[in-house]
């Protein structure tokens, strides 16, 4: 899922920013600027998977099962 994620984001900011420049200058711009939109966006999954809460092991359990079921009547 990741992996689409960011080869979507890269194949668009490419094709944005080529369009206002042409040639190979165009081409090396965009190709740098398609991995630092790489590198963002896994520096922002980086950042947003350190601030999830910390589960104990104890609960992760019960845990996995109130989620798991969360959705089906009985």
């Amino acid at each position: 899922m990741l992996a689409k994620v960011i080869a979507i984001r890269r194949i668009a900011f490419c094709l944005w920013l080529r369009r206002g420049i042409s040639g190979v200058m165009g081409r090396v711009i965009a190709l740098w600027a398609g991995w630092l939109a790489v590198v963002i966006t896994l520096a922002l999954v980086g950042t947003a998977g350190a601030m999830e809460p910390q589960i104990d092991p104890a609960s992760a359990e019960a845990w996995a099962w109130k989620t798991t079921f969360a959705g089906v009547r009985r």
